[in-house]
Formats: structure tokens, C-alpha cells, sequence
């Protein structure tokens, strides 16, 4: 894991805050956030936006910019942002400046404000996330610029980003829906058939949009598709 994600999940406690509760934080653009950074995980949607905002085609921005890769627990279609040269540097910035401001990835537009979910198990089925399981963490930076206050309602409202955000619980539960009957898959199918299928699952979930649609819609579908592709296959019980 990377030592920023993990120190994250060591101090997730400590590092929580209210929605309403004051941060200390300004942007100087400085461009330290953007720098050496290999954790810049893109949702769906964000490579719907940036590539929408920059005129390409959803391939056409992952193979620019990202890398691809099947997550180590979860066997989920991944997608981040590469950097581009020796300094580290985001591949999308230009002069310290982001490109694509008003679409960046969604971890950069709330940065240095994280979130998070916190749902209770539920008798070993998946459990589904609510938007009242949102939570919101302070990631203090290293450029440490304190001179405003912001709240996290404040801070998200600047992106148009809803508190209460129905994509991001759609995205987790997506997520976390796919991932065990990827891992079905894999320990009853033959690796090429497999291989096919979460090949089948990213090419759908990140890819196969129309960009002068709604995003929403399609991913939905997109979604449904694929869920119900997974339980149709002969994965389950004693099948």
C-alpha cells in the first residue's frame, strides 16, 4: 500500500472531523500536492469528466495519462494517474496548475479533505453503504498554508461536491458487489475466461460511455450489466 494510504488507515480515528467542524488550510498553488504522488486513484466519473473536459475519448485518456491494474485483495479493475517525469509530477499539470480544475479527480478537488465510509457488517453478505455512512477525515498537508478557516461543508461546496453524494455510494457498493464475485470467478473458471471477464468488467465500468450523454445513467446500466453477468455465471454454491 502505498505510505500515504497506509498512514491514513493507522491514524483514520484521529484524523476524522465533522462536516461543520473548522480546518486551517489555504491553496497557494504551489503545486506540492501534485508532486510524487502515486496514489491519484480515478473513479468512473472522473475519467468520464477529465476526458470529456479535454476533448478524448475515455481509451484515449487512460493510455495518455493512467496505468491499469487489478487490485491486490479485491481483483477490481483500478485506475490512477501516472506521473510523468523524474520530478514526479502530475502529468496534467501545467505551470503549477491543474489543466483540468474545474473536473479533477475527485481525491484532488477535496484534498486535504478525505472521505470515507463506515458501515457495520452484516451477517457475512456485503454490506451496503448509505450516504448516512459518509464520513470525512483532515489529511493535514505538508505545505501547511493555515491562514483560512473551512469547513468541510465550505470546502466541498467549492467542487460541487454533495455531502451527501449518491455516486460515490453507488461506486462503493459497486465496488465492493463485484469484487467477491470476481474472486468466485477466479477460483471456479479457467484463467482465460476470467481474464476475459474482468477485462469485460473495466471496459464497461471506465470505458464505454458516450461523452455528450449523462454520466450517471450509463453507469448505472453499465453497472447492472455486469453485476448480473457475474451472478449468471456458474460461480455459486455447489454449481
Amino acid at each position: 500500500m502505498d505510505p500515504r494510504l497506509q498512514k491514513i488507515v493507522d491514524n483514520m480515528e484521529n484524523m476524522r472531523i465533522g462536516i461543520d467542524e473548522e480546518i486551517k488550510f489555504s491553496c497557494t498553488q504551489c503545486g506540492k500536492c501534485c508532486m510524487n504522488r502515486e496514489d491519484i486513484i480515478c473513479t468512473p466519473k472522473d475519467v468520464f469528466r477529465i476526458s470529456k473536459k479535454l476533448g478524448i475519448s475515455t481509451y484515449d485518456f487512460i493510455k495518455r495519462y493512467c496505468d491499469s491494474y487489478l487490485g491486490d485483495t479485491s481483483h477490481m479493475p483500478i485506475v490512477r494517474i501516472v506521473p510523468h517525469d523524474a520530478a514526479g509530477h502530475c502529468p496534467l499539470l501545467e505551470n503549477n496548475k491543474c489543466i483540468v480544475h474545474e473536473c479533477k479527480p475527485v481525491v484532488c478537488a477535496m484534498y486535504p479533505i478525505g472521505r470515507t465510509a463506515c458501515i457495520e457488517p452484516n451477517d457475512g453478505e456485503v454490506a451496503k453503504l448509505q450516504t448516512k455512512d459518509i464520513r470525512f477525515i483532515f489529511n493535514r498537508p505538508a505545505c501547511n498554508h493555515s491562514d483560512e478557516s473551512h469547513t468541510v461543508r465550505e470546502w466541498l461546496e467549492q467542487f460541487n461536491i454533495p455531502l451527501e453524494d449518491e455516486y460515490f455510494v453507488q461506486w462503493y457498493n459497486t465496488f465492493f458487489t463485484l469484487s467477491p464475485l470476481i474472486q468466485k470467478g477466479i477460483a471456479k473458471l479457467k484463467i482465460n475466461e476470467m481474464n476475459q471477464i474482468i477485462n469485460l468488467i473495466f471496459v464497461k465500468l471506465y470505458l464505454d460511455y458516450d461523452l455528450e450523454q449523462d454520466f450517471y445513467p450509463q453507469f448505472i446500466a453499465n453497472r447492472d450489466m455486469m453485476i448480473k453477468l457475474m451472478n449468471d455465471l456458474p460461480i455459486h454454491g455447489g454449481e
